[in-house]
């Protein structure tokens, strides 16, 4: 009798000797790479290989990660499986498939049918997994020292999981920042590198995306026979998704430009058409465009939808606001022209949305309101003075907040 319990206490030390050997080999493993899909390998494969488990299910809700072994699974099964898990997060752990007949008979019913017994809930800091385990070979369940020792192992793979998944983040984010920064040089290379010089005119901007990269852009397009064509344009929405769009626009209307130089209405008829096809209809962009007349101090204007810009003149305030819909909504919208003849001193001060939107710190906007008050004083002044002006202004009212859109003030002023 003494014999035989001396040589089961001597086998189980031999399998603890060879578990904790496999278990430092495991962890090594684990650690050595950074790969997710290596890492659940190696799980999945030591933990069926060593334990002798038919059949697996991993579940990662977190990430979304799931691994099936041994069972066939389809779609609406896995949704279904993934919903009864989250209603188990405060059922005490291994539970075993006879622990949910009773309460939770469906679930019961759908894990005896994949030959699964055994529920393990493993969880590191935040992060959580569950487990699902058919029998051993030998057809028998996990015994209490078998699940703990799961459980040892599926810590382990959680902890190699979350550092393979911060690495892979941190990588991603590297690499977002690297083509953020790609996208930032891209963008101001397609805005004008220097102002057009005119003899009755002054062209002035400041422009200050909220993000590396941004919708809001402005261009001088090519001039023709003394003529210049100059926009100011904000694409719905921020960031990447609005660059792209702005990027694009921008092309059309250069192209545009070639065919319709002197009939603005039909310029911004056609532009629209363009737009509402490659946004199919989901995106719209404001847009103001004005033909300079250096010669006769003469301006031409269509107005899509954009925040109407201000003339200020010696006898007072103007908002060009002719024009019609934004465009990339409808393709029947139709645009229309307005002529005007400015005076030495004259100004006209084009902005986005961010320009008047910017917040101090009790949240309060600068507003139109403010910036018209602002640049009627300012009749008679240079265009490099108002832009500085109107810079300065803001940015004392924001005391250092961040802007809340991007930021586009083109201004000018008549000589």
């Amino acid at each position: 009798m003494e014999s035989s319990s001396l040589e089961s206490l001597q086998r189980a030390l031999r399998f603890k000797d060879v578990q904790l050997a496999d278990l430092y080999q495991f962890s090594a493993t684990l650690h050595a790479s950074l790969d997710l899909e290596q890492i659940l390998r190696v799980f999945v494969s030591t933990l069926m290989g060593q334990m002798g488990i038919s059949r697996l299910i991993f579940w990662h809700p977190g990430h979304q990660i799931m691994r099936v072994r041994g069972c066939r699974l389809a779609d609406a099964v896995k949704k279904r499986l993934q919903g009864h898990l989250g209603d188990c997060l405060l059922m005490p752990v291994p539970i075993m498939l006879d622990d949910l007949a009773e309460p939770k008979p469906e679930f019961w019913e759908m894990l005896g049918q994949q030959q699964l017994v055994t529920l393990l809930r493993v969880e590191h800091g935040d992060s959580l997994a569950w487990i699902l385990l058919g029998k051993r070979f030998g057809r028998e369940p996990l015994d209490e020292q078998s699940s703990e020792y799961v459980m040892f192992l599926a810590r382990f793979a959680l902890i190699a999981l979350e550092n393979a998944l911060m690495v892979e983040r941190l990588i991603e984010t590297r690499r977002m920042e690297h083509e953020m920064q790609i996208a930032h040089k891209l963008q101001r290379s397609l805005l004008p590198q220097k102002m057009p010089v005119f003899n009755h005119f002054e062209l002035a901007v400041s422009y200050d995306p909220i993000y590396e990269v941004g919708g809001d852009y402005y261009d001088v397009l090519m001039a023709q026979n003394g003529k210049t064509p100059i926009l100011v344009a904000d694409v719905e929405g921020k960031g990447l998704s609005a660059a792209l769009l702005a990027a694009s626009s921008q092309a059309t209307l250069n192209a545009l430009n070639q065919l319709y130089f002197f009939d603005a209405a039909r310029f911004m008829t056609r532009a629209n058409q363009l737009f509402c096809q490659f946004t199919r209809h989901s995106r719209f962009i404001t847009l103001f465009w004005m033909l300079v007349d250096d010669d006769h101090r003469q301006l031409t204007t269509v107005n899509a939808g954009h925040v109407a810009p201000v003339l200020v003149t010696r006898a007072g305030i103007h908002r060009l606001d002719k024009g019609g819909l934004f465009t990339g909504f409808t393709e029947s919208a139709e645009y229309e022209m307005e002529d005007l003849t400015l005076e030495p001193g004259d100004l006209v001060v084009v902005f986005t949305d961010g320009v008047s939107e910017a917040p101090n710190a009790e949240g309060e906007e600068f507003g139109e309101g403010r910036l018209i008050e602002l640049a009627a004083t300012l009749w008679g002044k240079s265009a490099q003075d108002v832009v500085k002006t109107i810079r300065t202004k803001i940015d004392s009212f924001s005391s250092g907040q961040r802007m809340s859109d991007d930021f586009t003030l083109l201004v000018l002023s008549c000589r």
